[in-house]
């Protein structure tokens, strides 16, 4: 499940994941994220990741999310900050992956006692 979460900011997309994501949750994020780009130019993504295992990812979520950034690939620079906070190292491992992967990608990793500083 993603959960959308109340950001101060309004240049920031939060959310919480918890368990597992299926493609309705995939939709949901990208919907919002879509109104705010366009709205607001440039983004910030905030993101806890709870209770989250790699079989809690359905394939329909895999398929939206590839689809979306076909779709959009120009939407990638409107993103200037990604923030994770998580204790999955796993996790951690791939977001460190696609941050050096994305050249216009500027994320930071946070554990879940730092997630004041993380916001």
């Amino acid at each position: 499940m993603i959960e959308i979460l109340d950001m101060d900011e309004k240049d920031t997309l939060g959310f919480r994941v918890n368990g597992r994501i299926d493609k309705e949750d995939v939709k949901q994020v990208f919907e919002l994220l879509e109104k705010k780009s366009e709205s607001i130019g440039k983004l910030k993504l905030y993101t806890e990741i709870e209770e989250f295992g790699i079989s809690d990812l359905s394939l329909d979520a895999i398929k939206e999310d590839i689809k979306f950034w076909f779709k959009h690939p120009g939407m990638l620079p409107d993103i200037d900050k990604v923030v994770l906070v998580t204790d999955k190292d796993w996790v951690k491992t791939i977001f460190d992956i696609e941050c050096a992967l994305i050249p216009t990608l500027e994320g930071e990793c946070f554990s879940p006692d730092q997630k004041v500083e993380a916001v």
